[in-house]
Formats: C-alpha cells, structure tokens, sequence
C-alpha cells in the first residue's frame, strides 16, 4: 500500500486491504479501498468482485443510494458476470419505489431465467395486487411458479435477511439452483404451505395463489377452497379473506362440490363471525350442512377394518370420510390414507394426503404428525429443501413430535456434510425431549457431529452427559463410547 508501489502489488494489496477492513466492520475504509481499486483497475479480472463488495460495504455503512449505484455498476459494466442477476436484484431492494420498478423490470428482461427474476416477478404480482390489477397479478405468479418453484420463497427471504443482517450476504447464491418440475395442483399446494408470516406481504401472495386456482380449475374446485382457508388461518387480517371464502363456498355449493362448500363456510363463520358476508352466510350454510352426513361412523369402522387386517376395505371408507368431513375427523382419514400410501411406496400421493391433514386440522394432534410423516414422504421423493422447512417448523413448536422433528432434521443436515447444522438440530432434539430415549438417541447423534468437525472436548462433554443420565440405555452408551473411539482413532 505504500506510495509508489507498482501497480502489480498494488491492485491485489487494495482487495485484501478492503475485504479485512470490511471483516473488522470498518466499512468507510473498506469503500475507500474498493473505490480506489475501482477506479484504477476497473477492467481488471476482480473488478466486478469488488464492485460488488463495494455495495455492501456502502449498505453496512448506512449509505443505500451509494449502494444501489455500486450494485446497479455491476450490471451495468460486468453484464456476463454470474454475480450480475444478484447485483440488480439488490440494487432493486435499496432503490426508490420508481427506482425499484425499473431494475426489476430490467432484471425480469435481461436475466429471465436467474432465481432473482423469479424474485422480481414476484414482487410485480404483489404490486399489481395491490393495485387490483388481478389479470396481470395472475400471469406474473403462474410464471413464477411454473419456472422456479418453491425455491423462490427461500430466495426471496435469503435476499431481505442479507440486506438485513451483517454477514448474511455470505450465504446469497449468483445462479439459480436447479429444480424438479412438479405438477401444478403439487406446487400450488406446497408453494401455499411455504408461505407464513414471516414473509412480507405473504397475504398478497396466497390471496394470488387462490386466483390463480381459481382461473384454472374454478371456484367450486377443492383446491381453491384449501388455499383460501389457509390465506384466513395464516394471515386472518388480510381484507379479500372473507370474500374469497364466501365466493369459494356459494359456487361449490352450486357445483354440488358439498365438502368444499362446507368447509369455505365453516371457516368463513368461525375466522369472521361479526361481518356482513359471515351472517349473510348462514343460510346457505344451514342448506349445506343439510347435503352431508356425519363423516365420524366412516372412520370408526375404517380404523375397526385397518384393526382386523382389512386396510383395502378401509381405505374407500377413509376418502369417503376426508370428502364429507372437517376437522379432525377429516384430519385423522387424510392422515391414514397418506400413510397406506407412503406404506405402497406411492409418496407423491401419500405427500398430497398428509398436506391436507395438516391443511384442516394444523392445530390438532393430527397436523404436527401429518406434517412429520410428509418430510418422510419429500426426503423419500428427494424433495429435502421442502422436507428440511417442514422439520424446522416442526421443531420450532418443540415437544415430542418438534424433538423428531429436529432430529430427522439433522440426519438430513449431517447426511450432506451440513454438521454444524446437524448439530444444532441434533441438541434441539434433545433439549426437547429430556428423560426420553429420544434425548440418549439425539446426543449420540450430536456427539458424532462433534467429532466430525473436530471439537473432541465437547464430544467428551456430552458423553459425560450421557453417562450421568439415568434415562439412557446401555447399548446407547455403547455406540456413544464407540463413536468418541473411532473419532479419536480417525484424528490420530
């Protein structure tokens, strides 16, 4: 760095003078350096690192119109390099609203197949939402989905947690990751269940999907009539909930699709009780309830057939009691039919029956296990990115179910080499279900990813742990003192 310095030292001296600065959050000093090298090297092979790189030590330092200009250079000067989706998409999410709209267009034109213009046409289906221009809203989203999928939830929560958390920049991937095409009713089925409400503006988002639904398989359809309870249930504030579930429910009723009315209507009258289009309902809710039976008989003889070796004969029972029920009952069918399904090897259509249990009765007993069995149906399927969301939220609600949960999580994580990861899940596990066997089998397991990343002493620790507890059978001790042996063995 010293002055006069040839410009051969000079040049790889200012990157790696800005990168430590930028590790030591001394941001002001980091911008300096990448400016300089910038400036001087801008046809240089790192230029467009650090131009990059220059961004981000401008959003840390609180200056984003400084940023969005380091990001939107990227796009501008290094269009080929693989970091330029990622560029723009950034520079979108710092930018002015006018601004925003312009770099997401440019992004969805000059980069139609990254994971960002998947991001970008998103967030061009929210704003045309919002401003009820629901044909155009549709057609973005179906793109959307059609093309990549779930993944894109993931991308674009991984894109306001980096610009949100110092260091989260690390884990933003430049090219989209490959995807497995699925069916529409299993996407727009699994695309639903991803959304929460961590997710800005996720209401818009289910609000389009029960639209898009709607424009492909009607109002009356089953399909629409799940969504629509899950925008109520997830996000029950959002204003077109009770219209939605009202006109789901007045045309399935005219279909005849009598389960989907019935349900549209229960859960307009249970999330909505005091409004106009929730007493205006309860009329033709009376005439529903008149067309169906009571599911409940179905599904006690089916578990007496399963009991007595006849699953064959029970199994037309259990669809019988998911297309006239609700709730549990509906809940506990769905469930037993996923798992004689996943038992035949079928797990596309055993996933479908577990999302449903999980859809009607989330809150019950039946939606954490439906939940659980279905990330065994996705690993089997080699869907683990949507098997390892639905482990996590399992294993954030804690309990027994939460402790398997965090456990298959961390197979999982430790089967992909992810043993940092697999170890949180790992202790999760056992912080969950202390005194069980559970405990003993998840610290056995936390120990072993220890030993893989090397950290002996706290192997030892949690053997320590093992030992002192009475919970913990014997042959559980056996495989902990051989793992803490062989990873020793191996260090050596």
């Amino acid at each position: 760095m010293r002055a006069g310095a040839p410009d051969s030292l000079r040049a790889p001296a200012l990157l790696v003078s800005g990168d430590a600065a930028y590790a030591l959050q001394s941001y002001g000093p980091a911008a300096a350096r990448y400016e300089e090298y910038l400036a001087k090297h801008r046809l240089a092979p790192d230029a467009a690192r650090a131009a990059m790189a220059l961004g981000w030590a401008e959003l840390r330092n609180g200056r984003r119109e400084r940023a969005r200009q380091a990001w939107t250079r990227v796009a501008d000067h290094f269009a080929g390099d693989a970091r330029a989706p990622l560029a723009l998409a950034l520079a979108a999410e710092v930018a002015s609203p006018a601004r925003k709209v312009a770099a997401g267009e440019r992004l969805i034109t000059q980069y139609p197949a990254s994971s960002q213009a998947g991001v970008a046409r998103l967030n061009r289906s929210i704003v045309a939402l919002r401003a009820q221009r629901e044909g155009d809203a549709v057609r973005d989203l179906d793109e959307v989905i059609r093309t990549h999928g779930v993944a894109v939830i993931g991308a674009r929560r991984a894109l306001s947690s980096a610009l949100a958390t110092p260091g989260g920049e690390a884990a933003l991937e430049p090219t989209a990751r490959p995807r497995t095409p699925a069916s529409g009713d299993q996407l727009l089925e699994r695309f639903g269940l991803a959304l929460d409400e961590q997710d800005d503006n996720g209401a818009f988002l289910l609000h389009g999907l029960v639209l898009l639904a709607a424009a492909d398989h009607g109002w009356s359809s089953a399909l629409v009539g799940t969504l629509a309870s899950r925008l109520a249930e997830v996000f029950p504030s959002h204003d077109a909930a009770p219209s939605l579930l009202a006109r789901v429910a007045a045309s399935a009723a005219t279909a005849s699709q009598w389960p989907t009315a019935r349900r549209a209507y229960e859960t307009l009258l249970t999330r909505y009780p005091g409004t106009p289009i929730a007493k205006q309902a309860r009329i033709p809710f009376a005439e529903v309830l008149l067309q169906t039976g009571s599911p409940a008989s179905l599904l006690s003889h089916a578990r007496l057939l399963e009991e007595f070796g006849q699953p064959e004969r029970a199994e037309p029972l259990l669809r019988s009691a998911v297309e006239h029920g609700h709730g549990e009952v509906t809940a506990e069918a769905a469930y037993r039919l996923g798992q004689r399904l996943r038992a035949r090897g079928d797990h596309t259509n055993a996933v479908e029956w577990y999302m449903t249990a999980a859809y009607v009765a989330e809150r019950s007993s039946w939606g954490p296990l439906a939940l659980l069995s279905a990330g065994t149906s996705l690993t089997a399927l080699g869907e683990t990115d949507v098997a390892l969301a639905v482990y996590q939220k399992l294993a954030a609600d804690g309990g027994e179910t939460g402790g398997e949960a965090a456990y298959r999580a961390g197979e999982l994580f430790h089967g992909a080499g992810r043993h940092g990861d697999a170890l949180w899940m790992f202790l999760t596990s056992a912080h969950v279900t202390p005194g069980s066997p559970a405990e003993g089998r998840a610290l056995v397991a936390a120990l072993q990813c220890l030993m893989a990343i090397g950290d002996h002493r706290s192997a030892e620790a949690v053997y320590d742990r093992l030992l002192k507890s009475s919970a913990v059978r014997p042959e559980v001790l056996v495989q902990a003192r051989n793992a803490l042996q062989n990873g020793r063995s191996g260090a050596q």
